[in-house]
């Protein structure tokens, strides 16, 4: 049973923290306008609050929205106006989540355009959820987010156009790509000189991935690597033998051809044998997918 939540925050000004219950009902919609010292937000439902509260809420250091209902595009386009029409910038914002439950609606612009409203994010999350992937394009300019250090798309369509602007942020470090599925996108190429501070890289269920180059001079930094239900992929990419810096590699829930080639006079056991610790887990028998 979903908690009820009474509309009662009117009344708390000095209010710094508020995390709501991931599903909760209103019998009005939430006001946060009094919440000027408000600095973290979480699990707030765009079609459960009011929304000229919301986007006074520019002390915010960490935002989590939840897109819900089948009603909640048309509240979720009416948020992004808002912003854009009063020139609205959540300049303290460090953290932002945008979670979608399966709505349909042509979100690609509002997602962009809501990120484009926090211009110092330091970690940034969207997960598209259930069956109805959340689209969304980051700027062609990456010196657009200058600081992003972290950032984790889940059920997200990621397209080759959006790899070669992720590689370009200049502060990444983590970098989690967990797509429903990759696109229909076959292959994916990681530039020389891109992703030049990435330490921590997992790479989950780009079930249509079949070939993956990194050239020479990508990820200098990598520490961490993960690759987990990347179904069609064949092989470790050629350019992981040049990354010095990599310390761990996991592979999980891939195919026993793939993982054989990694280990000891495998075929590609060259390319990681600098890595100090390789870890090789739930192996798929043929096409048997654990």
């Amino acid at each position: 049973m979903a908690t009820e939540i009474p509309n009662v925050f009117r009344n708390m000004e000095q209010l710094r923290h508020l995390y709501l219950p991931p599903t909760y009902t209103v019998i009005e919609k939430l006001s946060f306008a009094a919440l000027g010292n408000l600095q973290t937000l979480v699990n707030v439902r765009v079609e459960k609050c009011d929304l000229n509260g919301l986007v006074q809420l520019t002390n915010l250091k960490k935002l989590d929205i939840i897109i819900g209902s089948k009603k909640s595009g048309g509240y979720l386009e009416k948020l992004k106006d808002m912003l854009i029409s009063r020139s609205i910038t959540f300049n303290h914002l460090r953290s932002l989540s945008l979670t979608k439950e399966g709505v349909d609606c042509d979100e690609e612009h509002i997602a962009r355009d809501i990120v484009s409203s926090c211009p110092h994010l330091y970690k940034l999350r969207l997960d598209g959820n259930d069956e109805n992937d959340l689209k969304f394009e980051l700027p062609k300019e990456p010196l657009c987010y200058p600081n992003l250090t972290k950032i984790t798309l889940i059920r997200i369509k990621v397209k080759g156009e959006q790899i070669e602007i992720l590689e370009k942020l200049p502060n990444l470090r983590v970098l989690y790509l967990c797509p429903r599925e990759s696109g229909k996108e076959s292959m994916m190429v990681f530039s020389q000189g891109g992703f030049p501070h990435l330490e921590t890289l997992s790479l989950i269920g780009l079930d249509s991935l079949k070939e993956w180059r990194v050239e020479k001079g990508a990820m200098p930094r990598l520490a961490r690597l993960r690759i987990q239900g990347c179904w069609e992929l064949k092989e470790v990419p050629e350019g992981v033998q040049d990354i010095t810096s990599l310390k761990e590699l996991t592979i999980d829930r891939m195919p026993s051809t793939f993982c054989w080639r990694v280990r000891k006079g495998g075929e590609d056991f060259y390319k990681i044998k600098h890595v100090p610790s390789l870890l090789i887990t739930n192996i798929w028998e043929n096409d048997w997918r654990l």
